[in-house]
């Protein structure tokens, strides 16, 4: 059963004829014809009575014809609807997610500099790791979504992901950790972190995995002891409180190293830097709004992530 076979259904009840039907919705009586048989073998009964003079509605046909006519009612009403969102320049709000450290560090300048380009811009906004973000924009729950990982590659038929900014994961301790003692302001050896604790987010974590990556590719030896944590304010809390070191996007941690709470430990032969991604299910329709957001974050790249003068928001 489609729209179609209801509307045919509707004709023919109100017209007592296949031809008047078939005239009006400019096709072939035998197309008719099947739609009504299509719409008698779903519903298991016959809706009309076939006569000399025409098709007249039999009992099932009368009891039938004001429910199929609602649902035609409400059918015009949606598109309607629609029209009127689209021709009031109304937006539905773009579902957008973001993984944990683009969500809790940039994702509100992203917002700010997206409204300042465009003010109808709405938002609805859920974070979490990446693996959670692949499995929304899968199920159609999100969407668009910025990553710091990658999406895995089982997902890549699904998901869509485009590079679109850099950025860089830096080795940040407390200011009277025993490593910035040992790094003097220079560099730390690799071997100095073998013996470090190492605060890290989750498993399933973007962050996470690129650093274990990076250490055991490029340094093997033993891995250093990891308390994880499944947030990022958490691992810098952590690190604030000397628990350990932790390899954080620099982002997050700008504003606390201009402070003198953490400081910038660099490690010989060892710079991660990642794509930040901009990440699509591949089938999914996506409205003029969304479209129009993934253009503007395109075009910008890393430059949406700046902070804006607050100032000349409010007018001040």
């Amino acid at each position: 059963m489609n729209l179609l076979s209801i509307e045919l259904f509707c004709l023919v009840f109100e017209h007592g004829s296949v031809s008047e039907a078939a005239r009006r919705a400019h096709l072939t009586q035998p197309a008719v014809t099947r739609h009504i048989r299509s719409l008698e073998a779903y519903y298991g009964v016959p809706l009309f009575e076939r006569t000399e003079s025409g098709l007249i509605p039999n009992a099932y046909g009368k009891r039938l014809y004001p429910y199929l006519k609602a649902i035609i009612a409400d059918h015009e009403r949606a598109r309607e609807a629609l029209k009127t969102l689209l021709s009031d320049g109304e937006t539905m709000p773009i579902l957008l997610g973001a993984t944990r450290t683009i969500g809790e560090y940039a994702l509100p300048h992203v917002i700010a500099n997206a409204l300042a380009y465009e003010a109808r811009f709405v938002f609805d906004v859920y974070i979490d790791n990446t693996r959670s973000i692949v499995d929304r924009l899968k199920e159609h729950r999100l969407d668009v979504a910025l990553l710091e990982g990658q999406v895995p590659p089982e997902e890549e038929a699904d998901v869509e992901a485009i590079g679109f900014a850099e950025d860089e994961l830096i080795l940040v301790a407390h200011p009277a950790h025993p490593l910035v003692r040992a790094a003097a302001g220079g560099a730390l050896p690799p071997a100095a972190l073998a013996d470090a604790v190492l605060i890290v987010r989750e498993i399933g974590s973007g962050t996470r995995e690129l650093v274990e990556q990076a250490l055991m590719e490029r340094f093997g030896g033993p891995r250093p002891k990891m308390i994880a944590f499944n947030a990022t304010q958490a691992v810098r809390t952590a690190v604030e409180a000397g628990l350990g070191v932790a390899f954080l996007s620099e982002m997050s941690v700008a504003t606390d190293i201009r402070a003198g709470r953490l400081v910038h430990l660099p490690v010989e032969g060892l710079v991660l830097t990642r794509p930040l991604y901009l990440a699509m299910a591949r089938k999914r329709y996506r409205p003029p709004h969304v479209e129009a957001f993934v253009a503007w974050l395109m075009s910008r790249g890393a430059g949406a992530f700046l902070p804006r003068d607050i100032t000349v928001r409010y007018g001040a």
